[in-house]
C-alpha cells in the first residue's frame, strides 16, 4: 500500500507542475490573442478573454498551493488568512470562468441565429453586463468561505476546510449547482444549437 501511495504522490507532485505550466501558458496566450485589436469589438471574444483571465487566476491560486503542499510547504494549510483567501479566489474564479464560457457559447448561438431580434442580443454592451453580473454573483455566492473556512483543522479531510458540517454541506451544494450544472448546460446548449440548425 505504501508503494501505491508513493506512486500517487509522485504523480501528483510532477503532473501538477506540468498542468500548471501548460495551463498558465495556454491562458496567457488566450489573453494575448483575445485582447488583440481585431477581437475588441467581438462580444464572444470579450467573454472568452474574461474567462481566460479567470482561468489563469484559478490555476495560479489553486495549483501553486497544491504544488507547495506536495513539497510540504503549503502556507494555506497553516495561515488562516491565506486559507480563506485561496479558497474564496479558487471557487469564485472557477465559477466565473465556467459561466463565461457558457455565455460565450450562448453568444455564438445568438449571433448565428436566423432571427434578427436574437442576433441583436449578441452585443458588446451585453457581454460587459454579463461579465459584471457573473463577477458579482460568484463573489456573493462564495463570500461564506471567508467566514466558514479555517486552517489547521484536525478532524477534516483537508487542513484548510469548512469548520462545521453545515458550512461544508452549504459549500458543496453551491459548488454542485454553480459548477457541475453549468457543464451540463454547455453540452445541452451546444446540442440544442445543432438540432435547431438542422
Amino acid at each position: 500500500m505504501a508503494y501505491i501511495n508513493n506512486i500517487s504522490s509522485g504523480m501528483n507532485r510532477y503532473f501538477s507542475i506540468f498542468i500548471f505550466l501548460v495551463g498558465t501558458l495556454g491562458n496567457i496566450l488566450n489573453v494575448l490573442v483575445f485582447s488583440g485589436r481585431h477581437f475588441r469589438k467581438n462580444s464572444c471574444a470579450i467573454l472568452f478573454l474574461a474567462s481566460s483571465a479567470a482561468n489563469l487566476i484559478d490555476i495560479i491560486s489553486g495549483l501553486t498551493s497544491q504544488m507547495l503542499s506536495d513539497w510540504t510547504a503549503d502556507l494555506t494549510s497553516t495561515d488562516r488568512f491565506l486559507c480563506k483567501l485561496r479558497a474564496f479566489i479558487l471557487n469564485a474564479t472557477r465559477t466565473v470562468a465556467l459561466w463565461l464560457t457558457l455565455l460565450a457559447t450562448v453568444d455564438r448561438w445568438l449571433s448565428s441565429s436566423i432571427t434578427a431580434r436574437l442576433r441583436q442580443i449578441s452585443s458588446l454592451k451585453n457581454a460587459h453586463r454579463a461579465i459584471i453580473i457573473i463577477l458579482i454573483a460568484s463573489t456573493t455566492l462564495y463570500v461564506h468561505i471567508l467566514y466558514c473556512y479555517e486552517s489547521n483543522l484536525v478532524n477534516a479531510s483537508l487542513k484548510c476546510y469548512g469548520i462545521t458540517i453545515t458550512c461544508r454541506y452549504d459549500h458543496g451544494q453551491i459548488f454542485y449547482v454553480c459548477d457541475h450544472q453549468e457543464r451540463a448546460s454547455v453540452t445541452t446548449s451546444d446540442s440544442s444549437r445543432k438540432c435547431i440548425n438542422y
